[in-house]
């Protein structure tokens, strides 16, 4: 979903190949790093703050951020380790696009979202064409 954002043209067999995605598992996320082939910088850190996503939405740099699918009410439960990409936030919501759901975006409250994140130790990642400055 980003690359397509930044305009990086990209095949789906390639991607999945360079992602170590496995079919009915996933994808690490330490893989993440290895879209660095494409020519982009990816930058990942762990305990991320709810400010940061704000100040890197704000600078118009969609977040992919690692979460545990139980504690998001649209997964009903099923137990995951996931990626979503937060795309905005408001006081009362975040909004994420979910590539296992249609529907973009879906409105999730800060406690899901946050519940959800802890999980996963609030890993995330900035994907962008060349050098981003960390705040």
């Amino acid at each position: 979903m980003i690359l397509s954002y930044l305009g990086i043209q990209h095949q789906y067999p390639a991607l999945v190949s360079m992602l170590n995605i496995k079919p009915e598992v996933g994808t690490p996320f330490s893989s993440i790093h290895n879209l660095a082939r494409m020519g982009v910088r990816v930058i990942a850190q762990k305990q991320g703050q709810f400010e940061t996503l704000y100040r890197l939405l704000a600078s118009g740099w969609p977040v992919i951020a690692a979460v545990q699918t139980r504690e998001l009410t649209h997964w009903k439960g099923v137990e995951s380790q996931h990626t979503v990409t937060v795309i905005g936030m408001t006081a009362d919501e975040i909004f994420i696009n979910d590539p296992d759901f249609a529907e973009h975006p879906l409105p999730v409250s800060y406690g899901d979202f946050d519940l959800a994140w802890l999980e996963m130790n609030e890993r995330f990642a900035v994907i962008g064409p060349s050098v981003l400055h960390r705040d």
